[in-house]
């Protein structure tokens, strides 16, 4: 292979020259880049140690998916325990949750369209418009929000699906 018209080797020697004039840049270039590495808390590792530590290293999920049927989905529920949100204490209609009513949150890529077109092809209706936050304040049979957060929010276009929490500041 040739460089420019000129042999490789021509071109090898040339380089190394230039890197033992360079010598002493690229030495403080190296400690430059060490030190801050050292000052990010970051360390250079030889490959032996990349090695190492890749072959002894486990990679955990980032986030855990857990299918679960609509009636297990209810039972979690009543305990407080939802898809997207874990309740400090179980859901009590009236006390701690408005009755008729979910939040309903969409994905990036939903437009405000297809969202709606969503919730009226269920046969709900939007209670509240917070497209802002992508997402809508949904009328649901009263006693029904449960059941009907557990049949929407494993939908693809649905972000998540939630009681209507009531809160107080203390």
């Amino acid at each position: 292979m040739q460089f420019r018209g000129l042999h490789n080797n021509y071109l090898i020697t040339h380089l190394k020259i230039l890197f033992m004039k360079n010598t002493y840049q690229i030495f403080f270039i190296v400690l430059i880049l060490m030190l801050v590495s050292f000052l990010a808390g970051y360390s250079l590792k030889t490959e032996k140690e990349i090695i190492q530590t890749t072959t002894t290293t486990t990679l955990m999920p980032t986030t855990t998916v857990i299918l679960v049927t609509e009636q297990q989905c209810i039972n979690n529920a009543r305990q407080g325990i939802f898809k997207h949100a874990t309740w400090n204490k179980p859901p009590v209609a009236g006390e701690n949750y408005v009755i008729g009513e979910i939040l309903l949150g969409f994905g990036e890529n939903i437009n405000k369209n297809t969202a709606l077109n969503f919730i009226t092809e269920n046969g709900l209706s939007v209670k509240n418009d917070l497209w802002s936050l992508k997402a809508f304040l949904v009328e649901v049979p009263e006693g029904s929000e449960i059941s009907w957060i557990c049949k929407l929010q494993n939908n693809e276009i649905v972000r998540y699906a939630e009681l209507n929490g009531i809160g107080s500041i203390a």
